[in-house]
């Protein structure tokens, strides 16, 4: 099949030279931008497009799904493009929003540019949305061509040229700002613009006894909880080794996520080799982890790199007294003494101590989760996260 990209040059979908920096841009080019049309502004309502790539379960998947169902329950009309064979093409499909698959295979894959670029152009998308690097990248080829403007969100404080092209870049928090400034993003930056999720609102006593007893609890035990995908950068064999040195205490270690990875099977090591088999409960991916999460005590956050961390909203929607690590964007959500308790990271030691300041100072913890609750609810709901972004849409728009 013949086609002509954005040089008039013709090409052949199959042919490898597609993938050569003349079609694409070299990488940190940025591409003309489209001029101003009419736009959803005019008709009071806007049609973004996300772009994400993922086969997985995690903080972006989540921060995704939660914005297109905060954009559509506020009169917008989101749609989503990346692969269906998905977590969050899945969640999609259930709730009824609109979706295209684009595999987007590497950083050079030119039919899924071409499909993207040909879904912008049919449904009259008003703005696309890239996620992290990969979204970001194809949102910015797909855009230049169908002549739609392209924005991206930086998930990350991981450093790459795959943000750049996009007229605006949404940091999920200054922490993530101060590194893109750092690797020279400047104009570009909007923001901090911070995720929010939905209020959960705080579970019934008699739900929190509940469940506990399914999960074969014991009243007088406390749980310390994580939730959250295997990975090394988020600490849980810090979490476990602070469990070792409370192993004088009534306590219990519940873990929340999919431990099928490598990092899953050292920890389940780590755990044999301190036997402490009976302590530490591992309850693989849930799709109850937020009313899990409210059985837990104290819920831990030791990770080693964390650009924000959507479950630590979630903890403190549902008033749980935090103990985290100092690292990037966590100190943003846990203000230190004020709605949890921070940490330097690696270091089981202060947090088997900031757990054992709140185990045994209950009134301590409590207000310490009462004050973590009004601060999630005086920035980090749905409904401000919409209100901030539909701002930033709208500024991106007006050029």
């Amino acid at each position: 099949m013949e086609l002509q990209n954005p040089q008039g040059q013709t090409i052949n979908r199959g042919d490898a030279a597609a993938l050569s920096p003349a079609l694409f841009g070299r990488v940190g080019e940025a591409p003309p931008q489209p001029a101003l049309a009419k736009t959803g502004l005019d008709r009071g309502s806007l049609r973004p497009v996300m772009v994400m790539h993922s086969h997985g379960l995690g903080g972006i998947e989540r921060h995704v799904l939660t914005l297109m169902l905060a954009l559509a329950r506020a009169g917008h009309d989101p749609h989503f493009a990346g692969p269906r064979d998905s977590w969050i093409g899945e969640q999609l499909s259930r709730a009824g929003l609109p979706q295209v698959h684009v595999p987007m295979m590497a950083m050079y894959d030119f039919r899924s540019t071409f499909r993207l670029c040909s879904y912008l152009r049919r449904i009259d998308a008003d703005l696309v949305h890239g996620h992290a690097m990969r979204g970001t990248r194809y949102a910015v080829w797909a855009g230049s061509w169908a002549g739609i403007t392209a924005v991206g969100s930086a998930h990350s404080t991981v450093k790459g040229p795959w943000l750049r092209g996009a007229r605006s870049i949404f940091p999920v928090s200054a922490a993530v700002a101060d590194s893109l400034i750092a690797s020279g993003y400047h104009t570009q930056i909007h923001g901090p613009l911070y995720p929010g999720i939905q209020d959960p609102g705080l579970p019934a006593p008699e739900l929190r006894c509940r469940l506990r007893q399914q999960l074969g609890l014991g009243p007088d035990e406390r749980i310390l909880g994580m939730v959250g995908r295997f990975v090394a950068k988020k600490g849980h064999g810090v979490a476990v080794d602070a469990l070792h040195r409370l192993r004088d205490l009534p306590v219990r270690l519940v873990l929340v996520g999919d431990d099928r990875t490598a990092h899953g099977a050292a920890v389940h090591a780590q755990v044999q080799a301190l036997e402490l088999q009976s302590r530490v409960v591992f309850l693989g991916q849930r799709d109850d982890a937020t009313t899990l999460c409210s059985t837990f005590d104290v819920f831990l956050q030791p990770s080693t790199r964390e650009p924000l961390g959507l479950s630590l909203l979630e903890a403190s929607a549902l008033e749980r007294p935090i103990v985290a690590a100092a690292v990037d964007g966590i100190p943003e959500i846990v203000l230190d003494g004020q709605t949890g308790l921070l940490v330097p990271p690696n270091d089981s030691g202060s947090l088997a101590a900031a757990v054992g300041r709140l185990l045994a100072d209950p009134d301590f913890a409590a207000r310490l989760g009462q004050a973590a609750r009004r601060y999630y609810l005086s920035r980090f709901t749905d409904d401000a996260m919409v209100e901030r972004m539909l701002a930033a849409y709208r500024g991106a728009l007006a050029g």
